[in-house]
């Protein structure tokens, strides 16, 4: 009840442009962690697959009216979408614009329903209506508060039974890179799958932050506890202050393995079971390499960069 009533509040404020933002220097990661962990439940209980790959930014925006457009997308996402379903979410900086995109394969929107689905008190069919159980205002609401943002609120849909897509653009900051890779040293992600041990604690080596971010960012979804670090000295204090189980080395960016690094790590903790795979930007398929380990006996498994994140699952298994 507190919920409808909110959002009846909130569409009588925007009727009369009465709805005000307290915007602030926001980062992308945290205002998607807050969606992310009050869906979490949600998608967890219907058993859906949430695949998240966010790049860091920084926004001008209230992060509270932000994070709750967010988090109503994704829980009509999960609403729409059947038990064991699929939702992702990607977003990136692209042209001085921050595009958000939450994607289902869900039950879908019919074209003649994509022209309404904004407009207030409009849910697409009965099915979904039942589903819902709502005021059909939730998306009315959402545009609107994007739009107050400076930015747009779209969706696409093939149609029913075929899933949908939003999109969320929305200006940038331009600030500076050592700022924006900070920004999501504290990102919260909720664990939403149980296919991960809770215990296992993996570690990610790479100079390249944004990169690492949204590798951690997808790991930490799946269920395992994740840290990141930049260099080999931090590597092996966090191995010798942690118990570190699984340790990966992200050579998307430069190219080349460091093997050197690896055999010091393997020689300092010699008496640890560590388990060490290299990500690389190699387009050799997953089955090619997964479980023949390196030559040199360093490293346990490769993983080419462009693998899903079945795939990653798939390695991660075998530990």
């Amino acid at each position: 009840l507190t919920t409808l009533v909110n959002d009846l509040y909130d569409v009588s404020r925007l009727s009369y442009d009465a709805l005000e933002l307290q915007c602030e220097h926001v980062a992308l990661g945290a205002v998607i962690s807050s969606a992310l962990k009050s869906v979490a439940p949600m998608i967890k209980a219907r058993a859906q697959h949430l695949s998240v790959d966010v790049k860091p930014a920084w926004l001008n925006a209230d992060p509270v009216r932000l994070s709750q457009v967010l988090a109503n997308i994704l829980k009509n996402a999960a609403k729409y979408t059947q038990k064991g379903g699929s939702i992702s979410l990607f977003a990136k900086c692209q042209n001085q614009k921050c595009i958000i995109k939450i994607k289902d394969n869900g039950t879908g929107i019919t074209a003649e329903m994509l022209e309404r689905i904004f407009d207030p008190f409009i849910q697409s069919d009965i099915t979904r209506s039942k589903m819902c159980g709502g005021l059909g205002v939730g998306l009315t609401i959402a545009r609107n508060v994007i739009e107050l943002h400076g930015g747009a609120l779209s969706v696409v849909s093939p149609g029913a039974s075929l899933g949908s897509e939003f999109t969320v653009s929305l200006p940038c900051l331009l600030i500076e890179r050592k700022a924006i890779d900070s920004a999501e040293d504290d990102i919260f992600i909720p664990r939403i799958s149980d296919d991960a041990p809770s215990h296992q604690q993996i570690l990610i080596i790479n100079e390249n932050s944004p990169i690492t971010d949204s590798l951690a960012m997808l790991m930490l979804v799946m269920g395992y506890h994740v840290q990141t670090v930049c260099n080999e000295n931090d590597a092996i204090q966090a191995i010798y202050d942690n118990e570190i189980h699984i340790v990966f080395f992200d050579n998307r960016r430069s190219g080349g393995i460091d093997r050197d690094m690896a055999y010091r790590i393997r020689d300092e903790f010699s008496s640890r079971s560590l388990w060490m795979i290299a990500l690389t930007n190699s387009n050799h398929r997953l089955e090619s390499i997964l479980g023949h380990g390196d030559s040199k006996g360093v490293f346990d498994a490769y993983l080419p960069g462009s693998a899903t994140q079945a795939e990653l699952l798939r390695v991660l298994r075998q530990f």
